[in-house]
């Protein structure tokens, strides 16, 4: 948990750094969900698609550049593939991931809609359950993230959003297996967005 923790604690401070009175423009909070596609083989075989939910503070500067940071969680259940020859027996687990995205994002204005790129880091604490084996595995890993959003305001500061994510993350070498596994894949949400100020 001190990776989750820590990163909390740096996206307040990186929020805090970059956003004086004199440079903001506007902060806001989106709330969504939707669903994540893995992006490695096994993890789409074991899980296929899973439900994400993602909630975030977006900080936009004067100007075209802005910060984002936030939390998510994904959950998912799958199956997983006999583990020894001979044995013809699926186990059922359970996959659950917490993300903390940290990153920089360009927005433009096209027709009404802000639409808003960005790149930076996302740090991950995940944890797979095999629910019929004395198995539990907890890991944690940190890599990039790309985004793609688009927003449409609505009366007294609401906004619909819709995002794309997408997160890169191998984990699993230290397991018993000690084979990494891709985690990371893409997250599409929708949801409303609400402007503090």
């Amino acid at each position: 948990m001190r990776g989750p923790r820590a990163a909390a604690a740096l996206a307040v401070i990186f929020l805090g750094l970059g956003g004086t009175a004199a440079a903001q423009d506007e902060l806001s909070l989106s709330i969504g969900a939707g669903a994540f596609v893995p992006a490695g083989d096994l993890n789409r075989r074991v899980y296929g698609s899973g439900f994400v939910w993602a909630a975030e503070l977006w900080l936009k500067f004067k100007g075209p550049f802005g910060l984002v940071a936030g939390l998510g969680g994904l959950s998912d259940a799958g199956t997983a593939a006999p583990l020894f020859d001979g044995d013809h027996e699926d186990y059922p687990v359970d996959l659950s991931r917490r993300t903390i995205p940290l990153a920089l994002f360009y927005q433009l204005e096209i027709g009404g809609v802000s639409v808003r790129a960005g790149a930076g880091l996302a740090i991950h604490s995940f944890r797979e359950t095999w629910r019929t084996e004395d198995f539990d595995y907890k890991g944690s890993g940190v890599g990039p993230r790309f985004l793609l959003a688009a927003r449409v305001r609505l009366p007294a500061r609401l906004s619909l959003m819709c995002s794309m994510a997408y997160d890169a993350v191998r984990a699993g070498s230290d397991s018993p297996n000690a084979r990494p596994v891709e985690l990371g894949g893409f997250q599409i949400c929708g949801g409303l967005g609400f402007r503090i100020y």
